[in-house]
């Protein structure tokens, strides 16, 4: 069999999969077919794929540890070995999305574990001495394929339900990454640049704390420029984490994750870009039900400005993070605030409705959301009128909490100037 073979199955496999076709006979299929091909070039010929997946996989471990191990082997065969492990891993790890994707967990673990198993072999060959030149940026390229595996594995037990499993797998990924990162400062220290990162356009962000150190935020670095790819990757694993503690109701140590993920977003993307927006709102949530509600406000004022400049004074998304801000101020005792919050957004609410209203009275689909469909576009019809009768539930009971409040203000004032009569 020649490698092209396998290499022809598993281009195939990933054009299926970019067109969303994972099923048999596309995606799914090639990506089996790629896997069976490239263990049969390491020498696995003598079982049939797929039958026993863990007779397969220790057989194919045992299979290339025990030839890697053999001293007297020339560079150029330990080079086409590696060549061939790190092949038949990537085809593993296709196979595996493709699994997860339909839900075919058993065999996505499977084919997970599998690969991250090669890809650990080869990083410890890698690191050990075998009388060969191994680059730097081929350990670091090793290292860098077991955390990408350890990452879909966490995904696979967080689908499942399997939160500490996935929290356990994010982590030690997270530990590879930020060796990875500091390996790349450490090449980089000559650099004149380094001090100049932007990325594409930073907010510049500056927390106040509520994560760390009473108050100060320390955790976590500025990104460095020349390796956006591991800052993006440690991001996602960053913002996964924090999803996951807050799921776990662990909103301290999702803090935590959360800011580091907000910082390295930063860095990454332009202010108001929704992704970092989302991270934002994720990390004021945390901030929230951490009991650190004068941090999440902060939060939220800082998003506030970032869609007022990108998207607009009366887009939408505005009125949902006002919807947050009132609900942090009322938390705070904050209800002149709360009431003005709350009163804004109804201002934005009526609008948005109206303008729905008068579009489908015109019959013009086209504005504001040309992209909806007739049956979406009256559900978001539907949806911005229970807003609205929400929203002014809301006004009248910060009402009743600001009347009650003046009036106690006034009977505490008449006591006390009856006591000075007195």
């Amino acid at each position: 069999i020649h490698s092209s073979v396998g290499n022809a199955h598993h281009n195939v496999a990933i054009s299926y999969m970019r067109l969303g076709r994972y099923t048999e006979p596309f995606a799914l299929t090639y990506a089996m077919e790629a896997v069976m091909v490239r263990r049969a070039l390491l020498g696995d010929t003598n079982q049939q794929p797929f039958a026993h997946p863990q007779q397969q996989e220790q057989y194919t471990m045992l299979n290339c540890s025990s030839m890697m191990m053999q001293q007297e082997l020339s560079s150029g065969i330990i080079t086409q070995l590696r060549g061939k492990m790190n092949d038949l891993s990537t085809s593993l790890l296709k196979l595996g999305v493709c699994q997860l994707s339909l839900q075919k967990f058993d065999g996505a673990i499977t084919s997970f574990q599998e690969c991250l198993n090669l890809r650990r072999t080869l990083l410890y060959r890698n690191h050990s001495s075998t009388g060969n030149t191994i680059e730097p940026s081929d350990i670091s390229s090793a290292a860098n394929g077991v955390a990408q595996v350890l990452t879909h594995i966490g995904q696979l037990y967080f689908e499942c339900g399997e939160l500490l499993s996935s929290c356990t797998a994010f982590e030690e990924a997270l530990v590879i990454q930020r060796g990875l990162l500091h390996v790349d400062k450490n090449d980089d220290n000559d650099n004149d640049n380094s001090s100049n990162f932007r990325g594409d356009g930073s907010n510049h962000m500056e927390f106040d704390g509520g994560g760390s150190n009473n108050g100060e935020n320390n955790v976590g670095k500025i990104p460095h420029r020349n390796d956006k790819a591991t800052n993006i990757m440690i991001a996602e694993t960053l913002a996964n984490l924090g999803t996951i503690r807050t799921k776990r109701k662990q909103f301290g140590l999702a803090v935590i994750a959360l800011e580091d993920a907000v910082k390295f977003r930063q860095a990454i993307f332009k202010e108001g870009h929704n992704t970092l927006l989302q991270t934002m709102d994720n990390l004021a949530f945390a901030y929230s039900k951490d009991g650190k509600n004068a941090f999440a406000l902060k939060v939220y004022k800082k998003m506030l400005r970032a869609q007022i400049a990108t998207l607009g004074a009366f887009h939408l998304d505005n009125a949902k993070t006002l919807t947050k801000m009132s609900i942090v101020h009322e938390k705070l005792g904050n209800y002149t605030e709360a009431y003005g919050c709350t009163l804004e957004n109804k201002l934005l609410q009526e609008r948005a409705l109206q303008q729905r209203m008068d579009s489908t009275d015109n019959n013009n689909k086209s504005a504001p959301a040309s992209s909806l469909s007739s049956q979406q576009w009256h559900l978001t019809i539907q949806q911005l009128q229970s807003d609205y009768i929400s929203t002014n539930k809301t006004l009248s009971r910060l009402e009743d909490k600001l009347q009650r409040g003046c009036l106690n203000h006034n009977v505490g004032s008449s006591r006390s100037n009856n006591r000075h009569r007195k």
